[in-house]
């Protein structure tokens, strides 16, 4: 299937937010590669902001390190900003390091995903369908504004045991997870 017919991006307003030269070149490159115009670029949190609330945004693809304030705190601070054009548009994390922790920061922030650097187009396209696609709602506790941090877990018999926290599962899925818990 031609991955065109799944998503157009011909005429959506992409923010891309990356301080390294070379890796935005890059973006710009895949993003062409999936028929985005002319995505919107910067090089920091600051130049970002000044678009996001200037402008109406379909996306946002922002780096975890940047030189005036991290990814991390973009994000939040995008989602608690006061105007409300942007602030529930998807926003992809693009980071070096996917640590468990990171990637807790990045939800806990309120981004939609993460995505691992160096990343393959295909994989950064299936993310952007992903959060295209999803249902997930957007919650307010006072604390966090974002997408539902909750996922579905929908487990089958062939699905790899990665985690010790998969030993929760029912006992027949628990028994496949035992030979792991020592890798975990």
């Amino acid at each position: 299937m031609d991955p065109k017919s799944w998503i157009n991006l011909e005429k959506a307003a992409i923010l891309l937010v990356e301080p390294n030269s070379t890796n935005m070149q890059i973006l710009k490159q895949v993003f062409a590669g999936f028929g985005a115009r002319k995505p919107l670029a910067c090089a920091t949190a600051d130049e970002a902001m000044e678009i996001a609330t200037g402008q109406e945004v379909n996306l946002i693809v922002v780096s975890d390190t940047l030189g005036d304030m991290d990814g991390y705190e973009f994000v939040r601070t995008l989602r608690r900003s006061d105007t409300d054009q942007n602030v529930f548009t998807p926003v992809i994390v693009v980071s070096g390091h996917t640590k468990r922790r990171l990637v807790a920061t990045a939800r806990d922030c309120g981004a939609n995903f993460v995505v691992a650097k160096p990343m393959s187009p295909q994989t950064l396209l299936e993310r952007i369908l992903w959060v295209a696609k999803e249902c997930r709602p957007f919650v307010d506790t006072g604390t966090y504004l974002g997408p539902d941090r909750r996922f579905k877990d929908e487990f089958t018999d062939s699905t790899p045991r990665r985690r010790r926290k998969d030993a929760d599962r029912p006992a027949a899925q628990a028994a496949e997870t035992d030979q792991f818990k020592g890798a975990a």
